[in-house]
């Protein structure tokens, strides 16, 4: 899946090390974060002034899925900032759905991914793990970069 450019340069620059550290993004953006609980919702982003947006993410989720909503709401930041202005809002409940196209919300979705699993880490640390003949499990890697299990298992296609 190819990027806008602004996108690609945020993953370029921000998967430098893991645990991606979503706060350095969100301090260089200048995005406000707030943990909002709503039981119909995992998070959204919306404009709060001209130039300045907040990502809300439901505080009830455990870290995993924070992280992975916040990623996704980035995605959207970087990708559809047009449409957060047109829509005022995009609102994406508890299974991932803004109203945005499936298109826009798969490649947010994947946004995430690439941000928060980088491969060539995951590379590094399956090879690591080769070389010093210590197996190392789906769940162990997910611990490494802080997300679910599901989503390793789904990033490394073994679901």
């Amino acid at each position: 899946m190819t990027y806008p450019s602004e996108a690609q340069r945020i993953i370029d620059k921000y998967t430098d090390s893991y645990p991606v550290k979503l706060s350095r993004i969100i301090e260089d953006f200048d995005i406000e974060l707030r943990f909002v609980f709503r039981p119909d919702y995992s998070g959204r982003i919306f404009r709060i002034e001209e130039d300045r947006y907040r990502i809300e993410c439901n505080p009830m989720h455990v870290k995993t899925r924070q992280r992975f909503t916040i990623a996704h709401e980035l995605g959207h930041f970087f990708m559809d900032r047009e449409d957060i202005d047109r829509l005022s809002m995009l609102e994406d409940n508890a299974i991932y759905r803004s109203g945005l196209s499936t298109e826009k919300e798969v490649r947010a979705n994947k946004f995430a991914a690439d941000l928060l699993m980088p491969m060539h880490f995951i590379a590094h640390v399956i090879d690591s793990s080769i070389k010093k003949k210590q197996p190392i499990t789906p769940k162990d890697v997910a611990k490494l970069f802080e997300v679910s299990e599901q989503a390793i298992r789904i990033r490394l296609g073994i679901v």
